[in-house]
């Protein structure tokens, strides 16, 4: 029996010992005296008696009115969640002078008890604490009693039941590991990998309560079977629990400061490249993709941080930078991407996160998680590439104009050049006829047979094909008691639109291992294999040596044979050798005489060890070791045209018999790149909760060095069959056979090189929340590298953040039921850029051997550079994160301002003591700044929902400092792919010459030169124009942007459509260029639009035609600024269908979980400004991408 602080008077005593006799209390005790009273009323003695027991009853009575009267006086503040009754009496009492009386036997069967009041009265708190209770109280002085209930207070409880149900999302796939409970008890479930969970001998009067991370927790009544329980998304709520992974820490997003994108698998798996990074490109917030720069697009996270430096973002693949392919990666195997856009979220990478962070997380093996095997196929086909969006003039144009070349003389010095170059078949046969050869009624049909072909439909037919891909994916999961383990394969297979294959394997397995309560055990292995093999000629591929692209060239005869094309030399003068190989050039079907494949191979393994010191304070050493292997092999048949050029190059004509000096079979160039990186990283996390204090501390050491070697071999009169070849002299020069001229054999794949990267750094973050809605983060990392300069590596200056957050909606008076969610946080600080091809020091590269004296040919790369650094970027952010209506409209809102400064850029240096004009040094600075937005809605919540995703972005950049080698005018004028650099201005801006018209009566370009109309070209376009002279025509990198994203459901079906839009820059697409077109045989569609005769400059801008060509005549129009165009466009990136087969079948047939899926992707533009139709996004030397199509299914065994 527990008794606290019961005095030892005779009362008390007299109390407690009637409170357990008669089982009643005080109450009943007063009830049963008054009754007596009536009884001893009829005695005879009743006037002695009645005035003892009025005096007893008046006393009793007293006293337990003033106890109630004090009880009532208390007021109490309480706080627990499944607290034993005893430890709610320790607090009552503490906080009420009340003591309390129990036995054991009621301590046994006491249940925990869930309460929160707030300035409640004691006899109010009593009645909570004991309504679940089998027993009641009584309150005698200043004690309160625990009494057995009568017979008839007791409740006769029906008997228990079992429970059980299933977790769905929105689109009824099963929730897995979400936590179900039974309110008021310690009763907990999880469910497994079908949703499912079950209970037995539950009250049939419980609460559920069932929460999982990202969803609204939900209560609800038990009933034997619950069936499917759908739960609801809660983006605002899903701040709060999200977690992001910075690659140092996990932390939940709602306790950050920073400024995060967490993009999840579903996300991702709406998507089917085989690219991991391309599946951000129409959800992550803030960031872009630019296609001009690269095919695939270079990323840039909330626009540019440098001007001269790496523009990429630092990618981290499971904690460390990731120093292989991307294109190693499988998509399948990747959980989540994280973006860590502001310094409090980027500058723990000091000097490599200047241009943003991307996390990489893969699956992750989870001790406890059920068995399971998961399986994702699926195949795609694209369309043909649309050749036709190249800008090109038609056959028929581009023959006038050679036919007007030729009978300007324009040919005849390259139909007498010694070196024959390639001639156009028109060219040829104007030649033919001039020299007689055919008849003028020939050379006509022939013409005339040209002007009906298209070079496009060519090749079209005969050497491109629909693509084809496939993708295969296996994933295996589970534990055994403390062991969980992941094991993903994978298999890609692409038939390209030039019938190369391409082939990927790979292999991911991740392990944990609890070796008791303390130390926890991480490793994992990945192993991708990726080949590439040759295919067949494409357009690019079909130009001759010196990039022309004839339009109506055939590839085929009328039968289907191969046919010759220009290449190198004329094919009337090849066809007039005797004593050499064939040398003519036949695309149709050179690619079956190359035997190429590229093949590169990623092996990484990484290890961690985790030691719990006390609780909260954790240690942990992590090692990571990846090899990334290429090897490139291209075998060139003795029948193929590089194999025979070589040989014939060499080959000395005999009438005793022909000398090879490159002896004749296959060519074989090899080249091998073998890089090595490791990473070592020491750390110390401290983690606690202490009482209204939330600390997250982590400081730690980590080192990394990378090394690329690379080798390349060329090899002649290499035969496939028995491995054999033949010594080739490079160190003699010999006469060619065209011209006789003296000249060495080269071996292009032939050299050597090694790179070795070494970085040195230290770190520490510190967050910091009190009561759970005042945040304050902290971080600072010092980096050193061999690429910067000693001056450098001595200085001990940290880049550094602080980040202040404040959940306004968790304030005890914010009572706003419209936001329900309101987070405001801000952050301040530094992070870094560099640019591994510069060095500090002096160093000299050796080129190759010289022919002459057998020795190494060597130059100078880098001079030295003590005091060059990182580039450093100041960030400022400030953002709100909120939630609407409900929960139905959630999302945040950030402003940023970026200052860089010591950015790369030109020095002029004093030429005695560097023999060069500038080097590179930190002597400029930019500025940038913008907004990110992003909207989550819930328009239909029924059996039809409807959600959408908003992202819009605002980005504006200055140049603020800038050395320029030039102020002329044509150092800046370009189509905007370039940076102009220009200070007060856009890094990419459009500049132009101010455009006056076309002349009324020549049709030539006119400018303005010194404020009035001029057509001196060469003064306007030369040093008569500075900068100041030209007209700016806005910026060419996006400043508005985003996405559109929306989801539909019904039952099992859904629908995702995303949209991408861009607006508020320009471009300048490539125009008609005559000096181009006669020399290089760039033609334009624009030569139908040229000015003929007077009139006409009123329909048109294009210049009339002018031989010779004037090249800075052309330079004024193709720089102009009315050619400037407005790039805003909109397009659909995807869309993608999917169905969930119901679970009633799947039970059948043993499926745990099936989701068909069908996809569209590269829709294309649906709205743009320009009235071209032309794609901003793209070069106009670009092939647009065709649309893809894809069927696929993933299950779950």
């Amino acid at each position: 029996m527990l008794l606290n602080r019961i005095s030892s008077t005779k009362l008390n005593r007299q109390m407690y010992k009637i409170y357990y006799t008669n089982g009643y209390g005080v109450i009943s005790y007063i009830r049963k005296s008054i009754s007596n009273l009536w009884q001893i009323a009829w005695n005879p003695n009743i006037k002695k008696w009645l005035m003892r027991i009025n005096l007893t009853c008046s006393m009793l009575l007293i006293a337990f009115m003033k106890v109630s009267l004090a009880a009532n006086a208390q007021k109490i503040s309480l706080s627990k969640n499944n607290a034993p009754l005893t430890e709610i009496f320790k607090d009552l009492r503490k906080q009420s002078g009340y003591d309390f009386v129990i036995n054991k036997d009621q301590i046994k069967i006491a249940k925990p008890v869930n309460i929160l009041v707030n300035g409640d009265d004691l006899i109010s708190v009593l009645n909570k604490c004991f309504e679940v209770q089998p027993f009641t109280y009584s309150m005698e002085d200043k004690m309160i009693i625990v009494v057995n209930k009568k017979a008839e207070q007791v409740k006769i409880s029906a008997p228990p039941i079992d429970v059980k149900g299933r977790l769905v999302d929105e689109n009824g796939m099963p929730l897995v590991g979400a936590s179900v409970g039974i309110k008021g008890t310690n009763r907990k479930a999880v469910t497994d990998d079908k949703g499912a969970f079950h209970f037995s001998n539950v009250d049939e009067k419980a609460i559920l309560v069932i929460s999982f991370l990202g969803f609204e927790e939900k209560e609800l009544k038990v009933e034997p079977d619950l069936g499917n329980i759908s739960m609801i998304v809660s983006t605002g709520k899903l701040d709060e629990v999200n977690v992001v992974s910075t690659g140092y820490q996990r932390l939940k997003q709602g306790a950050s400061t920073g400024s995060f994108i967490l993009i999840d698998d579903q996300q991702l798996n709406k998507q089917f490249s085989s690219n991991i990074l391309t599946r951000m490109e129409s959800v992550a917030n803030g960031v872009t993709f630019d296609r001009k720069a690269t095919p695939e697009g270079r990323i840039t996270v909330r626009g540019l941080s440098t001007l001269s430096g790496n523009r990429e973002p630092l990618i981290i693949l499971d904690n460390f930078p990731y120093q292989g392919d991307l294109n190693n990666i499988n998509p399948n195997d990747i959980e989540s991407i994280t973006v860590l856009k502001d310094a409090a979220a980027s500058s723990i990478w000091g000097a490599r996160a200047g241009n943003g962070v991307i996390v990489l997380t893969s699956k992750r093996a989870k001790s406890g998680a059920p068995f399971a095997v998961d399986f994702n196929t699926n195949g795609s086909i694209t369309g043909k590439p649309n050749l036709f969006s190249l800008k090109q003039m038609n056959s028929s144009e581009f023959i006038d104009v050679e036919q007007m070349l030729f009978a300007q003389g324009f040919y005849t010095a390259q139909i007498n050049n010694l070196n024959h170059p390639a001639l156009s078949p028109v060219v040829e046969l104007l030649n033919a006829n001039a020299k007689g050869l055919i008849s003028s009624q020939q050379l006509s049909e022939r013409i005339d047979a040209y002007r009906q072909i298209d070079v496009r439909d060519e090749i079209l037919r005969t050497n491109y094909r629909i693509n084809d891909r496939m993708q295969y994916s296996l994933g295996i999961r589970g534990s055994a008691g403390k062991y969980g383990y992941i094991l993903g394969l994978g298999y890609d297979r692409n038939n390209s639109e030039l019938s190369s294959l391409s082939d990927r394997m790979t292999f991911n397995s991740r392990n944990t291992l609890k070796l008791g309560s303390r130390i926890e055990v991480d490793w994992q292995a990945s192993y991708s294999a990726n080949t590439i093999s040759n295919g067949k000629a494409g357009i690019t591929e079909i130009k001759t040596e010196n990039n022309i692209l004839y339009p109506y060239l055939r590839l085929s005869d009328n039968l289907g044979n191969p046919l010759p094309v220009p290449k190198a030399y004329s094919l009337s003068y090849l066809d007039g050798l005797s004593g050499f190989l064939d040398w003519n050039y036949y695309p149709l079907n050179e690619h079956q005489n190359i035997d190429a494949d590229n093949r590169t191979k990623d092996l990484m393994g990484s290890f961690s060890v985790r030691y719990t010191i006390i609780d909260g304070l954790k240690a942990s050493i992590q090692y990571r070791y990846e090899q990334q292997r290429n090897h490139n092999r291209v075998y060139s048949s003795p029948d193929s045209y590089l194999a025979r050029t070589a040989v014939n190059l060499f080959t000395q004509i005999s009438p005793s018999g022909n000398i090879y000096k490159i002896p004749k079979g296959g060519v074989l160039d090899e080249s091998h790149t073998i890089q090595n990186a490791q990473n070592i990283r020491g750390q110390i996390n401290y983690e606690k909760k202490l009482g209204k204090h939330n600390i997250d501390i982590l400081a730690g050491a980590e080192t990394s060095d990378v090394e690329s070697v690379y080798s390349g071999n060329t090899t002649y009169g290499y035969n496939e069959d028995n491995l054999t070849f033949s010594k080739v002299d490079l160190t003699t020069p010999f006469p060619t056979s065209i011209t006789g001229e003296q000249s060495f054999i080269v071996a292009p794949t032939l050299g050597f090189s090694s790179r070795l990267y070494r970085f040195v750094s230290t770190y520490a973050v510190g967050n910091y929340s009190f009561m759970e809605r005042y945040i304050l983060s902290l971080s600072a990392r010092r980096d050193a590298s061999n690429i910067f300069g000693v001056k450098s590596n001595d200085k001990w200056k940290p880049l550094w953040s602080a980040g202040i957050g404040w959940i306004v909606s968790k304030e005890p008076w914010y009572q706003s039921s419209k936001l329900s969610y309101l987070k405001i946080r801000g952050s301040y600080g530094y992070s870094g850029n560099v640019n591994q091809a510069l060095t500090a020091i002096t160093t000299i590269l050796t080129t190759g051997t010289s022919p002459y004296t057998g020795g190494p040919v060597s130059r100078f790369d880098q001079f030295r550079n003590p005091e060059l650094k990182w580039e450093e970027v100041r960030t400022v952010n400030i953002g709100a994160d909120f939630s609407l209506l409900k929960e139905r409209i959630r999302g945040s809102i950030e402003v940023y301002q970026k200052n860089a400064r010591d950015l790369y850029g030109g020095s002029p240096t004093d030429y005695t003591g560097v023999p060069v004009s500038s080097l590179t040094r930190n002597v400029s600075s930019m500025k940038a700044r913008g907004l990110d937005m992003q909207l989550n809605t819930f328009q239909l919540d029924g059996e039809f929902k409807w959600s959408s995703t908003i992202n819009f972005n605002l980005y504006r950049d200055k140049v603020i400092k800038r050395n320029r080698a030039s102020i002329a005018a044509s150092s800046v004028v370009g189509n905007g792919d370039l940076i102009s650099a220009i200070e007060g201005y856009p890094v990419y801006s459009i500049f132009s010459y101010r455009w006056a018209g076309l002349d009324p009566l020549t049709g030539n370009p006119r400018g303005y030169l010194g404020g009035n109309v001029s057509s001196d070209y060469s003064a306007i376009t030369g040093t008569g124009s500075t900068i100041n002279d030209l007209i700016y025509g806005g910026p060419a990198f996006a400043t508005i942007f985003g996405g559109f994203g929306n989801t539909f459901s019904y039952k099992g079906l859904s629908l995702d459509v995303q949209l991408t839009y861009k607006a508020g820059h320009y471009f300048r697409p490539d125009a008609l260029n005559y000096n181009s077109l006669y020399n290089s045989g760039v033609g334009h569609p624009e030569y139908s639009q040229r000015w003929k005769s007077p009139g006409d400059e009123v329909r048109t801008n294009v210049p009339s035609m002018v031989y010779p060509s004037i090249s800075a005549r052309d330079l004024l129009y193709t720089n102009s600024e009315t050619l400037v165009e407005r790039a805003d466009h909109v397009r659909v990136n995807y869309l993608t269908l999917g169905f969930q087969i119901p679970q009633s079948f799947l039970k059948q047939v043993g499926i745990r979980n099936l989701l068909v899926q069908c996809g569209a992707s590269n829709l294309g533009i649906i709205w743009r400004a320009n009235k071209k139709g032309l794609d901003p996004d793209y070069r106009s030397t670009a092939i647009l991408p065709s649309k893809t199509f894809t069927l696929g299914i993933k299950a779950t065994l």
